[in-house]
């Protein structure tokens, strides 16, 4: 498989922009600049995965590998909305059991280490402002979240994690758009996975939603996105909002994650209840 463009509108046909005969291509990632398109691909199956840009502007020119490391793997692709044309990706070309935080400059290519792996770290966050937070392991088995200050070469202890409650990590954790919190999924003081909102500077976690039977599962995307008509226009309008999965032993559906939410999608005469049905 490779990615193909197409310019809407215009009646042109789609071309082909990375044309690879061998390994297939199932990730990419449109960037604030239209020009540039980037995908990742791995060598020959190793899943080494690399970071490729094309010119959408220039069809004739060969990709460039924005991380020409052999050997070294790419990974967590993040654009930075505060920062246009810059990226966010971990990477192990420093030491391969180790990734780094890198920013990338997509136009040019330079990788910038904005924090270097001290060894524990599980896992590299960013705000959506930058500021980097960590996920690492303690030496007892536990989970601490850790606010990540590189340039004073020190660190701050947002929250610790039962080890025990976590045995895949914090999932999902998503930053909330003014940085200060992230909506993760909790099993603190619960044998049930609920939707809590982790305040950042206090480590103090909100519920936010749950069900009284089911865990909630990972974070994904609601069925659909129906469709209503705008009391002000008249035209068609999106419903707003998101879904996670409670899951069960019997079955799953969707649910909501806020009243308003389940209100606003509830209301909608287009929208449809998906029941879950394991395999």
């Amino acid at each position: 498989m490779n990615v193909w463009a197409e310019s809407v509108g215009t009646g042109g046909e789609a071309r082909c922009v990375n044309a690879d005969g061998n390994r297939s291509v199932h990730t990419y990632h449109w960037t604030d600049d239209p020009r540039w398109l980037l995908y990742e691909q791995d060598g020959d199956g190793d899943e080494n995965w690399h970071v490729l840009r094309v010119d959408l502007a220039d069809p004739e020119a060969p990709a460039v590998d924005l991380t020409p490391f052999p050997g070294a793997k790419a990974m967590g692709f993040e654009p930075l909305v505060s920062r246009p044309g810059k990226a966010l990706l971990r990477l192990n070309y420093r030491k391969r059991a180790e990734f780094d935080l890198y920013e990338l400059d997509i136009a040019t290519g330079e990788l910038t280490m904005l924090a270097e792996n001290p060894g524990e770290v599980a896992d590299w966050l960013c705000a959506p402002g930058g500021d980097p937070y960590v996920l690492t392991w303690t030496a007892e088995g536990d989970i601490e979240l850790v606010r990540w200050d590189a340039g004073a070469g020190r660190t701050r202890r947002v929250t610790p994690f039962d080890g025990a409650d976590y045995p895949l990590g914090v999932q999902p954790f998503p930053f909330t758009p003014d940085g200060t919190g992230a909506w993760i999924g909790s099993n603190r003081e619960s044998d049930l996975t609920r939707l809590v909102r982790l305040d950042l500077a206090t480590g103090v976690e909100t519920p936010v939603d749950s069900h009284p039977f089911f865990d909630l599962d990972t974070r994904c995307t609601v069925p659909r996105r129906c469709r209503r008509r705008s009391s002000a226009t008249g035209g068609p309008e999106s419903c707003s909002g998101c879904a996670i999965s409670a899951s069960g032993r019997r079955s799953t559906c969707w649910t909501r994650t806020s009243a308003r939410c389940w209100r606003t999608w509830r209301s909608c005469p287009t929208a449809t209840w998906v029941p879950f049905r394991p395999t």
